[in-house]
């Protein structure tokens, strides 16, 4: 489950929940009307999660899973590289899935800090 607010035609920003929430944790920046003036906000459930589907074998929640539900939203939604404000797991996946976000992304924050990509 992904959606999207605010003008497109704007910089993106993606956000991404950590593990046992969901898109709801956005909601107020989602609500916010200065955020929809000035950003394309985009926000997704991570597999197992909300509204997304939730797979039974382990392999589906590796990282390159992960990884690529975030390239799938990307193209989805027609960013590239957006910036992404994201719970640790962006962290994570940064280190292990390199190879495949790099293309995608601009930069992150994770609350561990600031990083930036490409």
């Amino acid at each position: 489950y992904a959606e999207a607010a605010g003008d497109p035609s704007k910089p993106a920003l993606v956000f991404i929940h950590g593990l046992g929430l969901c898109t709801f944790a956005f909601d107020a920046q989602f609500e916010d009307p200065r955020l929809n003036q000035t950003l394309y906000l985009v926000r997704y459930d991570m597999r197992g999660h909300g509204q997304s589907g939730m797979p039974l074998e382990k392999a589906a929640y590796e990282s390159a899973r992960h990884a690529e539900d975030f390239k799938a939203v990307c193209e989805a939604f027609g960013l590239v590289k957006p910036s992404v404000l994201a719970w640790y797991v962006i962290k994570h996946l940064w280190r292990k899935q390199k190879y495949v976000l790099t293309p995608w992304l601009l930069a992150y924050r994770s609350l561990g800090g600031e990083y930036t990509v490409g």
